[in-house]
């Protein structure tokens, strides 16, 4: 599949100056953060104790782990008329909402742009390839204190010659995917060691799939081409680990709530 990138002018001058280069069953892991004692309290669990053990949880912050992870497994024990008469069950499933954010964007590396009071998203893995003088394309999202998450891509191709990029292809496994650039919107450079070509496209719903659907190869190999050649680069374990983590990073993000958002980012 073939896709021409156009850049959104204002929302990547945010992304530049912020980024440097029945009811349900829940589950809360890991289980053994359980005690003894809050283990025999959810085998005998009634309604009383699951709301009693709710009201306990308080500010959720990963040291209330396991207060949230008793409050789960005493829900989880409870019938499913019980689970309907637990009446503050919104405010486990929201504490329970807020600790998978929190444990999704501790693995990020968070910048905030007081003067456009908007936050960047990255995985610390972008800067030890730039540092390191590595290829790489990784998502990265950004997003104002009113506003969904709008995603992005780096990218970065770095070799012994100017390709002068202009096409990006991926090829993962069954999949081809092929991004056409605006070479004037590419920034190049020499390190003294290598020449490098740096650039970011918006990433859309469509972009964001594809880049899910690479993940299940198990080679990746991204083809950096222009009028000066191609560079051909193989995806690394820790760059496929880096794109994982902001992709399940963003999906988090976008499906909560401001307020879940905003209890997620409080320490």
């Amino acid at each position: 599949m073939k896709k021409t990138m156009k850049k959104t002018a204002a929302a990547l001058c945010i992304a530049a100056t912020l980024v440097s280069v029945a009811a349900p069953a829940m589950a809360v892991s890991p289980a053994e953060y359980m005690s003894t004692a809050a283990l025999e309290e959810c085998n005998t669990a009634t309604v009383a104790q699951v709301e009693s053990l709710i009201n306990q949880i308080g500010t959720v912050t990963t040291a209330r782990r396991p207060a949230i992870v008793a409050a789960v497994n005493a829900y989880n024990e409870l019938d499913d008329a019980s689970k309907a008469q637990v009446s503050n069950f919104a405010v486990l499933a929201e504490a329970q909402q807020v600790l998978g954010l929190k444990d999704a964007l501790a693995k990020l590396k968070i910048s905030y742009d007081k003067v456009e009071d908007a936050r960047s998203y990255v995985s610390p893995t972008e800067d030890r390839l730039s540092n390191q003088g590595k290829s790489y394309i990784l998502p990265f999202f950004v997003n104002g204190s009113t506003n969904d998450p709008s995603m992005f891509f780096m990218v970065l191709c770095s070799g012994n010659k100017y390709v002068y990029l202009d096409t990006i292809t991926i090829r993962a496994g069954e999949y081809k995917y092929t991004y056409t650039i605006d070479w004037t919107d590419v920034d190049r450079g020499y390190d003294g060691k290598q020449y490098w070509e740096l650039t970011s496209f918006v990433g859309d719903d469509e972009d964001i799939q594809w880049f899910k659907n690479i993940l299940s190869a198990d080679e990746i190999i991204i083809r950096y081409s222009g009028d000066g050649g191609s560079i051909d680069h193989t995806v690394s374990p820790e760059e496929r680990q880096a794109i994982t983590d902001v992709l399940n990073a963003y999906d988090l993000f976008k499906a909560a709530s401001p307020t879940v958002r905003a209890k997620a980012l409080n320490n």
